[in-house]
C-alpha cells in the first residue's frame, strides 16, 4: 500500500514538473516570436509611393525603409514621431518608434507619395 502511494506521488510530481517545463517553453517562444514580429516591419520608398500606405506597430518596433526603383525620395515624418532622411535612390533608413500615436509620411519631392504609420 505504501509501495503504490509513493509512486502514484511520484507520477503527480513528474507530471506537474512536465506541464511547467512545456509552458515556460511555450511562454519563451512567445516571447520571441513577439520580439521578431515587432523587428520585422518595413516600408518600401518605390518610384512614387510608399509600400505599404498603412502600417501599425507596437511602441518600440524599429521600421526599415528601403528605397526601391529609380526615382529619388526622402522619408519626411511628421506627429507623433519626427525625421527626415536624405534624398536618395537606393539605401535603407532604420527608425524606432518610440512614442504611440499617429506619424504621417511624405517625400517631399514626391508630395503626393503618402503614407501613415500607427503606433499603439
Amino acid at each position: 500500500m505504501h509501495l503504490e502511494v509513493h509512486h502514484t506521488m511520484t507520477i503527480r510530481i513528474r507530471l506537474a514538473s512536465l506541464t511547467a517545463f512545456v509552458t515556460a517553453g511555450c511562454l519563451l517562444s512567445s516571447l520571441a516570436l513577439s520580439g521578431l514580429a515587432a523587428a520585422g516591419s518595413s516600408v518600401s520608398v518605390k518610384d512614387d509611393t510608399f509600400a505599404p500606405t498603412t502600417l501599425t506597430v507596437k511602441k518600440g518596433t524599429r521600421v526599415s525603409f528601403v528605397w526601391k526603383g529609380k526615382h529619388p525620395h526622402d522619408v519626411h515624418a511628421t506627429g507623433a514621431s519626427t525625421f527626415k532622411t536624405k534624398v536618395q535612390t537606393s539605401g535603407t533608413f532604420k527608425y524606432t518608434f518610440k512614442k504611440k500615436g499617429t506619424v504621417k509620411l511624405v517625400c517631399d519631392v514626391h508630395p503626393g507619395m503618402k503614407a501613415t504609420v500607427k503606433v499603439e
